[in-house]
């Protein structure tokens, strides 16, 4: 898939990698509990307004991590790897 092969290292800034996609550029950042699973976060006008035209990202709940092999694949994940351990609401 084409989104694979625009992820990109950042070697300075808060994103560990940039993801280009169409005219959006997004941030790709570790999760703060399980360090290997990515979020991505808008980082151009382009990604901005489409995530205000939306009401929330479009990549909401999708979490990017590197395989064995070191490719990048997606995956859903429960709502607990969005939550940190201060926030106790997925105790409810």
């Amino acid at each position: 898939m084409e989104l694979y092969r625009t992820i990109k290292k950042q070697k300075y800034g808060i994103n560990n990698y940039i993801m280009k996609m169409g005219r959006g550029e997004w941030g790709l950042r570790k999760h703060s509990v399980n360090q290997q699973y990515y979020y991505a976060v808008p980082v151009n006008d382009y990604a901005h307004k489409r995530c205000a035209d939306l009401g929330k990202s479009p990549f909401r709940d999708l979490w990017w991590f590197k395989t064995e092999k070191g490719n990048w694949d997606l995956t859903r994940t429960p709502t607990i790897w969005c939550e940190t351990y201060s926030d106790y609401g997925y105790l409810q």
